[in-house]
């Protein structure tokens, strides 16, 4: 008893230190000069703040300080451009790869194009790398010159008139045209709007012109399948610690789900598929990765409950009739089943957070999915 008492206590001091130990490390964790830590994600953004130049604006307002806002990235739709990325990355592996079997083997490595020709394989990739890098900076410098051209807000008239001359045919041109004055229409007009904390129409400018030139370029996106939308996310880094916990602690928005900051993380670890992604589907994807959770959890226990079995050897003949002669007939078998069932269980175990890691994806989290994600570590 007493040793059970001395145990319990020295317990509970370490527990006491830990706390302690860990508060101090988490407080210099978030102290360290990351881009976590200086940096907020905002999601839900409103047409008219799906620019860098209006959301840097906004800050700078909201703080009074021109210095307060870092850098600011409104994430773009870009699917061509990343196509050609992944593309050119797949075309380096097999260049590498092509390398290493001339250095070490001194054999010229070959492979067969679509045409059926035979082609060395070293030149060939190291061509085709080339010229991907040639697309691949092309696309990059169209896009930043058309969001310097949103930002400015030079030229709109004439943006607006070869966007819809660039949409198709007649009809596609008047689509384009009557969604677009359509955006512009059913924006907010100066001093009609109060979201209670600021006025937010004041804290935007140019509002109307950016989200027409921001509008034109989605729905000209769309028609013609270029890149360069803005996704309705950004990521912004502030100056100090203080201004970023003020920003992810305020309301930005009086309408529900718009500007909704949050922890970004880091930036090798951005699942873009799922940035800009509407809070509906996000919320759709919750709840089918808590279905599935509960679901998990309810039918979990039937094959554990079944593998357990197997440690009751005399039960296991019972329900298996056919085992009983090796199980009388060989001790070692009678011995092998015995051990069978705590090896399954750790199979069962180790396999757990694989499954929980494929329900996770459904929940369109921005960070990568990986096993060390908090929301496997939640469920598990």
């Amino acid at each position: 008893t007493v040793a059970a008492y001395i145990f319990f206590a020295a317990f509970m001091h370490w527990v006491d230190k830990d706390f302690e130990w860990f508060t101090a490390h988490r407080h210099a964790f978030l102290a360290k000069k990351t881009v976590p830590n200086y940096s907020i994600f905002l999601s839900g953004l409103p047409p008219d703040m799906q620019t860098d130049t209006a959301l840097k604006e906004y800050f700078i307002k909201c703080f009074s300080r021109d210095d307060v806002v870092a850098d600011v990235h409104v994430a773009l739709i870009i699917p061509n451009l990343e196509k050609k990325v992944a593309k050119r990355d797949k075309v380096v592996s097999k260049l590498e790869h092509a390398i290493n079997v001339l250095t070490i083997k001194g054999v010229t490595p070959t492979h067969k194009t679509i045409m059926l020709e035979t082609v060395e394989s070293v030149p060939t990739y190291s061509k085709e790398i080339e010229d991907l890098n040639e697309e691949i900076s092309r696309d990059i410098d169209r896009i930043e010159a058309m969001r310097n051209r949103n930002e400015s807000g030079d030229g709109q008239d004439t943006l607006l008139e070869e966007d819809i001359e660039a949409a198709g045919d007649e009809e596609d041109r008047q689509l384009l045209a009557a969604e677009t004055m359509s955006e512009v229409q059913s924006l907010p007009k100066e001093g009609e709007r109060n979201d209670g904390l600021l006025k937010l129409d004041a804290l935007r400018p140019a509002a109307v012109s950016n989200a027409l030139l921001s509008s034109a370029d989605a729905i000209k996106a769309m028609i013609v399948g270029e890149d360069g939308a803005s996704r309705s996310a950004a990521f912004v880094s502030l100056s100090d610690l203080a201004s970023v916990n003020l920003v992810r602690q305020a309301v930005h928005n009086a309408e529900p789900w718009f500007c909704v900051p949050a922890e970004p993380p880091m930036p090798d670890l951005v699942n873009w598929k799922n940035v800009g992604k509407s809070n509906e589907s996000k919320q759709i994807g919750e709840l089918i990765g808590l279905v599935l959770t509960t679901t998990l959890c309810i039918f979990w226990t039937i094959p554990v409950a079944f593998v357990t079995s197997f440690s009751n050897v005399e039960s296991l003949t019972k329900v298996f009739p056919f085992l009983k002669a090796p199980v009388e007939n060989y001790a070692w078998f009678s011995s092998f089943m015995a051990l069978l069932a705590p090896l399954i269980l750790v199979a069962f175990i180790a396999l757990l957070p694989y499954i929980i890691l494929a329900i996770i994806k459904f929940e369109g989290l921005i960070e990568i999915e990986t096993m060390q994600h908090p929301s496997l570590y939640s469920k598990l």
